[in-house]
């Protein structure tokens, strides 16, 4: 189920030692309605509608860790279902109202 893709290599060692534990929906806008992009921590991809924040397993004291689904995946490692993907789901059935 794990995406093949690209790490930082200090993040290559450890992927698949992280926990997940939260999804938001992105608001890209800042003041007075300006466009504020949200980039993942982890590939750089810009304009993410979705931030997944994970931690890491093993007690680093970088803090939290925003990042896309693909990169959530991978740092989450082989799980028996897709964590990301069913937090997306669900709060794209929230905010439609179903």
């Amino acid at each position: 189920m794990t995406e093949q893709k690209r790490l930082k290599p200090e993040l290559e060692k450890i992927a698949g030692c992280f926990i997940y534990l939260d999804c938001h929906v992105v608001e890209n806008t800042g003041e007075n309605g300006s466009h504020v992009p949200q980039k993942c921590a982890v590939c750089g991809k810009e304009n993410l509608n979705f931030i997944h924040t994970l931690e890491n397993s093993l007690g680093s004291d970088d803090g939290p860790l925003e990042v896309c689904i693909k990169c959530a995946r991978v740092l989450i490692g082989d799980v028996e279902w897709d964590i990301p993907g069913e937090a997306e789901n669900e709060l794209e059935r929230k905010k439609l109202g179903n």
